[in-house]
């Protein structure tokens, strides 16, 4: 700790505060363009109006009055606090507040390996740049906090010994489990690290040794696995995420985060550079890479493969190895005797001259970027159509409209919306299946009988909808086609 203190005031805080100031200038960095945050946004808010939790939902005309648990509600309030603070603009002082936080807890994990802070800054912000300065407002940023600080706990107890690392672990999952349904990741990797010590220990024949280690980090993952039932729905939390963890929907791929990481997103884009980093390190390092490392690697890249959204865990699970192995190549010599170890006065007023007016610059880039984007992602000029006609009534939609539907128009009940585990699976696929006019589109049309339909352009259903007459076009926005149903 001494040593992180030295290390802000030898310009280890400017780099971190520019690095994560980096998420100021994103417009993204909000969340404003994720389909959830809007309906974070209205249950923060609600909870915050009311000192409550609600027990059912009421945003939707689908399933209004449906019991729903919100398992994020913690982050919910957080987000919608910003929000209330400094809008958009709170929100991303949030996230980036939680980015350094996050990046941190990562450059502790790194630095002991390193003598030259400033190299230990340029790995940690290299390999996890991709996941931290793509965060945006969304209570999942903080499991990917507390995730980072589970790291460095778990690396540190490894390290030093002293207990005080693993008595942080239940109290820091005692925010988790009110903070993000993401809290079995945390004890996932204590898990993870303990069973890689353990088979080390085995193959080595010295379990005893591993046994000391990995006992109190399991007696640690004991006591953070009771402490999730301090949460206003106790035990319970445990069912939403084993609901989503196995429902249709997140098994169909349905949801873009739950696919698997391709070479042509972003995703599978860090996927190949973590592990060329880990190939590369391995093979000019003096270090040998571990069984443990390998148990490590191969359980996070799994986890990482089968879903994108778990890539920044794979990235997070692996720095403690990658810092191990790297700073002990060559390469890592040569410069640490080349770069000076910290920054002087001088230099981090040249850096900070040279860095705020880029920031300030990029920032006056988003006036009026804002309403372009709400176009692309939510069509607000069919919405608008709507609400000014008065058409608000049974209005049938894509699932990403629902939040912002339901957060800019609150008179209007939305259709469906991005809480999927709420609307359930055999609705969601058949909603699916509708929206591309697939067979028996018309028995769920039937059932539920909108009275207005949004559509994208020609849209398959919006052609065998109005081929019967029984609706017709009433608006053709950018993007989407409004129908209007027809009656006798």
């Amino acid at each position: 700790m001494k040593s992180l203190l030295l290390d802000l005031r030898s310009g280890l805080a400017i780099l971190v505060l520019l690095f994560a100031g980096a998420l100021l200038v994103q417009y993204n960095a909000s969340g404003v363009m994720n389909s959830d945050f809007h309906w974070h946004l209205i249950n923060g808010n609600w909870i915050l109006d009311h000192m409550q939790l609600p027990k059912v939902d009421e945003l939707s005309w689908t399933m209004n009055g449906k019991p729903y648990r919100l398992t994020q509600w913690g982050g919910e309030v957080l987000v919608a606090e910003a929000f209330r603070l400094g809008g958009l603009d709170g929100v991303r002082i949030l996230v980036s507040a939680v980015a350094a936080a996050l990046f941190m807890s990562l450059y502790g994990v790194v630095r002991p390996h390193f003598t030259n802070a400033l190299l230990a800054f340029g790995l940690t912000a290299s390999l996890s740049a991709g996941s931290v300065l793509t965060m945006y407002g969304r209570p999942q940023i903080f499991s990917f906090l507390l995730f980072g600080l589970f790291i460095y706990l778990g690396d540190r107890w490894v390290a030093t010994r002293k207990t005080l690392y693993l008595a942080l672990i239940p109290c820091g999952m005692l925010l988790w489990a009110n903070l993000h349904g993401g809290f079995p990741m945390g004890l996932l990797y204590l898990g993870v690290l303990a069973a890689a010590i353990l088979v080390q220990g085995y193959i080595q024949q010295d379990i005893k040794s591993a046994a000391r280690i990995t006992l109190p980090i399991l007696a640690a993952a004991l006591v953070a696995a009771l402490f999730t039932g301090a949460n206003p729905y106790g035990f319970d939390v445990w069912k939403s995420v084993f609901e989503i963890a196995s429902s249709t929907v997140t098994k169909s791929k349905l949801i873009h985060e739950w696919r698997s990481p391709a070479l042509s997103d972003l995703y599978g884009g860090q996927l190949v550079i973590l592990i060329a980093a880990t190939v590369a390190a391995a093979g000019f390092s003096r270090c040998r890479l571990s069984l443990r490392d390998v148990v490590i690697f191969l359980s996070f890249f799994l986890i990482a493969y089968d879903a994108q959204r778990n890539m920044p865990y794979f990235v997070m699970a692996m720095l403690p190895i990658i810092a191990r192995l790297s700073a002990q190549t060559p390469m890592m010599d040569r410069l640490a005797a080349q770069i000076p170890p910290t920054l002087s006065f001088r230099r981090q007023a040249l850096v900070l001259a040279c860095a705020l007016p880029l920031l300030f610059v990029a920032r006056l880039g988003l006036n009026g970027y804002g309403e372009k984007e709400e176009q692309r992602f939510f069509a607000t000029d069919a919405i608008n159509y709507l609400v000014a006609s008065g058409q608000t009534s049974h209005v049938m939609h894509d699932f990403n409209f629902g939040g912002y539907i339901a957060f800019h128009h609150p008179q209007m009940k939305v259709f469906a919306d991005s809480r999927f585990d709420l609307y359930g699976d055999e609705f969601v696929m058949d909603f699916t299946r509708a929206m591309n006019g697939a067979p028996g589109y018309g028995d769920f049309i039937a059932k539920w009988r909108p009275e207005t339909i949004m559509l994208p352009n020609g849209s398959p259903l919006g052609s065998l909808l109005t081929a019967t007459g029984q609706y017709l076009e009433g608006f053709v926005g950018q993007n989407q086609t409004v129908l209007l149903r027809q009656h006798p």
